[in-house]
């Protein structure tokens, strides 16, 4: 769950951040699992709260070209 005050973009960032950081392939978001890292170790959730789907939805309408929300909006 992102801090208090912090912007979806800002959350994202910081997950990206971590995901650098560890060295991970992929950022995994998922309804109903926290955000978990795949690295090269295995993988790493990142917190225990679960994702809700409106937090989910805000990722990744964050995450893609304008272009393409319109697929994930429908």
């Amino acid at each position: 769950e992102p801090a208090s005050g912090m912007t979806v973009t800002q959350w994202l960032h910081q997950l990206l951040g971590i995901m650098v950081e560890q060295q991970a392939s992929d950022l995994l978001i998922s309804v109903g699992a926290p955000p978990s890292l795949k690295t090269p170790k295995g993988l790493m959730p990142l917190g225990r709260q679960p994702l809700s789907s409106s937090q989910v939805r805000s990722l990744v309408l964050n995450a893609v070209p304008e272009k393409q929300r319109e697929r994930f909006q429908e």
